[in-house]
């Protein structure tokens, strides 16, 4: 029995990355996609057969295991030859992905929680009362220097957010008081990640939970289903997000191996 792991792109594992998203029993958010986007794929064969893939992050941080129904008896052997092969050092893991879950835990040196994931308690909101006076606007070139001058570092890649059509201003009976962000899934179809960063001033005033709603009104209109995460230890964000009736299943783990 003869493994082996061959470098490969994602636009050759299509079929296996649809086996992968249909085997989570949640949806992960724009956060963890960046990073497995952005990772070294790995076509795993069993004596030249394709029987899954794995995905490396900078070569240390593994951010994908997965094997075909039919080989995932051979799990134990595959990761362990995975991580020899690959020299890797930790894995960045959701819950929700029971697989690879189960494999990094089984030799951890140790892990940390790195995020929640949330996903909406409900197929609709409407929230009208709560929505009184407050609307969300679409942000053009116009509004980047405000944007960047009252988000923080929220934003990582703005310019390209706003040409892509992602960025929400929030008003308040026509005054700017929060942000938000809409990315719909690359790898999880008919979802999209939500986000939202509220201008200094205008904080523990509602509208965290107002632009929640919004966000999440305008992934309803176009047939997504609104996911969103935090930072594991951000109380803040995760209070606003259950305040806007969204839970978290599934927290994000990083594994030392």
């Amino acid at each position: 029995m003869k493994i082996q792991f061959i470098d490969t792109t994602k636009e050759t594992l299509e079929q296996y990355f649809a086996y992968y998203v249909s085997s989570l029993s949640s949806p992960i958010d724009s956060f963890l996609e960046q990073y497995i986007l952005n990772s070294d794929f790995l076509r795993i064969e069993l004596d030249e057969q394709t029987i899954g893939y794995a995905a490396v992050h900078q070569q240390f941080l593994i951010t994908q295991f997965y094997l075909t129904d039919a080989y995932k008896p051979l799990g134990q052997e595959v990761y362990h030859q995975l991580k020899k092969t690959a020299q890797v050092k930790e894995a960045l893991v959701p819950t929700c992905d029971e697989f690879f879950l189960s494999h990094a835990l089984e030799s951890n040196r140790g892990f940390e929680f790195q995020a929640y994931i949330f996903q909406d308690c409900k197929t609709a909101d409407q929230h009208v009362n709560e929505l009184a006076g407050f609307e969300l606007v679409l942000a053009s070139q116009h509004d980047i220097f405000f944007i960047k001058e009252n988000s923080g570092d929220f934003f990582t890649d703005l310019e390209k957010h706003i040409e892509e059509e992602e960025i929400y201003i929030g008003l308040y009976q026509g005054e700017r008081v929060s942000f938000g962000i809409i990315q719909e899934s690359r790898i999880c179809t008919q979802f999209a990640s939500i986000g939202m960063y509220v201008i200094e001033g205008k904080k523990q005033l509602g509208f965290a939970v107002k632009t929640l709603f919004c966000l999440k009104n305008y992934c309803y209109n176009r047939c997504m289903y609104p996911v969103a995460g935090c930072w594991y230890y951000n109380h803040n964000a995760k209070k606003a997000l259950n305040s806007a009736a969204m839970f978290a299943n599934t927290r994000l783990l990083k594994i030392q191996l």
